[in-house]
């Protein structure tokens, strides 16, 4: 028996801010949105343009109490697009409500020291929190306060320190997790799919399946999590070109300290036989897999049966993760562990049951897909 969950975090697609107040969340947000061309919000400005008065005014007529529902409603807002960057307030991440807010999104914490924020900040009296007759200790006493919630909310961080704006914005692109924001935001402009995240239910062999645009950039995190060492990747002479260089550029972005092989085969049920899954096996030997290693099946059912299969014998059972290609691997075979391969006598008359360590499946795949084959796989399905 199995059942599906939802994960509570979707896969991201835009770039939230946080950090002290002057820590510079808007000057290097304002140029991180120009360099990916996506809007910038900053949650502050965007209540006082929506109010008509400064935020100032807001706490002494509300109190801090009333400004916190009107910056929560706000983030609930702006946190709901995609493809966007949003400079957050600083004590945004204080509550509960609002770090739930924050993972809809990668977050990155800006940090400064205290000197930097009382010389950026010397002539600013806009600041209710900073209205205090000892402003240093006002600045140390909030980040010894924030700094333990900054740290556990955010996903990476950059000191804005002694660092010119260009720089900071070029080390926050070369972050894996904002490159994969991007491409998730990329590929959400082309499609209209919702990354959902369901966990199949099996004990120990419980694992998860990915469904949305762009899941093929989530196989380098999956190879984190289950603590692999080495990889190979198996695909065929279709696929191969297409989608092998983002499943390369995937693991190196979530885990590029794995070495990764390839294996290319033929493409077509006529070569799912047993000599196809020995290549596959001779292929690890040669890739210096062990038993912590992981074999990526990338392309349709046929890949998936003789890579799961090549999985299940290799140093007796070792992780397989399911890349389908195809309607009918997405919706069928990639799923359930069922692996094999074809001998004389007849279809899938050898194989085992070896359950995936993850499955990924991207429907945006599809497009490179003949209209027949896509038919089939809907026939199927039926």
């Amino acid at each position: 028996m199995t059942e599906a969950k939802h994960s509570e975090r979707p896969a991201p697609a835009s770039i939230f801010l946080i950090g002290m107040m002057a820590s510079g969340k808007s000057t290097i947000g304002r140029s991180l949105a120009q360099a990916l061309g996506w809007p910038f919000f900053d949650v502050d400005r965007e209540i006082e343009a929506s109010t008509g008065v400064p935020v100032s005014l807001i706490f002494e007529k509300e109190g801090e109490a009333g400004f916190r529902v009107r910056e929560t409603r706000m983030m609930a807002e702006l946190t709901a697009k995609t493809g966007v960057v949003v400079a957050m307030g600083g004590g945004a991440p204080m509550f509960e409500v609002n770090r739930k807010l924050l993972a809809r999104g990668v977050v990155i914490e800006l940090r400064s020291s205290v000197s930097d924020i009382i010389e950026r900040t010397r002539r600013d009296t806009t600041r209710p929190l900073l209205a205090a007759a000892d402003r240093a200790a006002r600045i140390r006493a909030l980040m010894l306060e924030r700094g333990p919630v900054y740290a556990a909310v955010s996903d990476a961080h950059v000191v804005t320190s002694r660092a010119n704006p260009e720089r900071i914005v070029e080390r926050i692109l070369e972050m894996p997790q904002v490159r994969e924001a991007v491409r998730r935001a990329e590929a959400l402009k082309k499609g209209t799919f919702v990354m959902i995240h369901y966990e199949v239910e099996l004990g120990a062999r419980s694992y998860p399946i990915w469904i949305g645009a762009g899941a093929i950039a989530r196989l380098g995190g999956e190879l984190a999590r289950i603590g692999a060492t080495r990889v190979l990747v198996v695909t065929n002479t279709t696929v191969g070109p297409l989608y092998e260089a983002a499943a390369r550029q995937a693991i190196r972005d979530g885990a590029p300290q794995i070495p990764v092989s390839v294996v290319t085969l033929p493409d077509g049920e006529c070569y799912k036989g047993i000599g196809r899954v020995m290549e596959i096996i001779e292929a690890a030997a040669a890739g210096g897999l062990d038993r912590r290693s992981c074999i990526v099946a990338l392309g349709g059912g046929v890949i998936g049966d003789m890579a799961g299969f090549a999985a299940s014998m290799w140093m007796r059972g070792i992780a397989v993760i399911q890349v389908p290609t195809t309607l009918l691997a997405q919706v069928d075979s990639s799923v359930g562990g069922k692996t094999g391969a074809n001998i004389a006598a007849g279809k899938n008359l050898i194989g085992a049951f070896h359950q995936p360590s993850s499955v990924l499946i991207d429907p945006l795949v599809l497009r490179t897909l003949p209209e027949r084959e896509v038919s089939a796989g809907i026939a199927e399905i039926v």
